[in-house]
């Protein structure tokens, strides 16, 4: 972007922009600042930015179709708006196992509620094309990615901060209390024997670049 730009980041999580704020005065960055709050209420006035980049943010919002419609809102006619997401398959290899066990338990209520998890943290991405382009947007390019997490195996994978941080706890809201131990051991069990035959757990986490400006 270069000097003569000024970037803004905003984001709900005090920690995080109390790191940033360390990393940016670390590297004697000048034209760089980051505020706290919302996708849904930003405080700039109309027709604002150049740019707009949410990396794997917008999916994360509490209102997703409100977020769209502020993002537009402080655009500029013609400002490009990039976005990544995480799709519905994101760990399919976890998902499918943890559906197999809940099934041979008699379990349906559940698997009903863990689709439903599912579905309120990676929307369809058919979805999010008409979001996208009934809150304004043009969409001009669409391209998918994959990247991977490898664990040794199910127990390594399971006590990774990353999988504890942002998934675990999720997961464990599925269930009530007195199913959590004999299911996520069976769980584990299976993927164990999953890493045990290929010799790893490989987790896919599937993504888009969605590329989009405002007419």
């Amino acid at each position: 972007l270069g000097t003569s730009s000024t970037v803004i980041g905003i984001d709900p999580w005090k920690e995080a922009i109390d790191r940033c704020e360390q990393k940016i005065k670390k590297y004697n960055i000048t034209n760089v600042k980051v505020i706290e709050g919302v996708a849904e209420k930003m405080p700039f006035e109309e027709n604002y930015f150049d740019l707009i980049v949410s990396n794997n943010g917008i999916n994360n919002v509490e209102d997703m179709k409100q977020s769209l419609s502020e993002c537009r809102r402080v655009s500029k006619k013609g400002t490009q708006f990039v976005l990544t997401m995480n799709l519905e398959e994101t760990m399919i290899e976890f998902y499918d196992t943890f559906e197999e066990v809940l099934k041979a338990n008699g379990m349906n209520n559940e698997i009903k509620k863990m689709k439903e998890h599912i579905y309120s943290k990676r929307k369809p991405l058919d979805e999010i094309k008409t979001l996208l382009i009934k809150s304004g947007f043009t969409i001009s390019a669409i391209h998918h990615e994959s990247f991977y997490y490898n664990f040794n195996d199910a127990t390594a994978m399971l006590n990774h901060y990353v999988i504890k941080y942002w998934f675990l706890t999720e997961w464990k809201k599925i269930l009530i209390d007195d199913d959590l131990e004999k299911i996520f051991e069976q769980t584990e069990n299976r993927l164990n024997e999953t890493a045990k035959k290929n010799g790893e757990l490989q987790l896919t986490i599937p993504y888009v670049t969605i590329d989009c400006f405002k007419e």
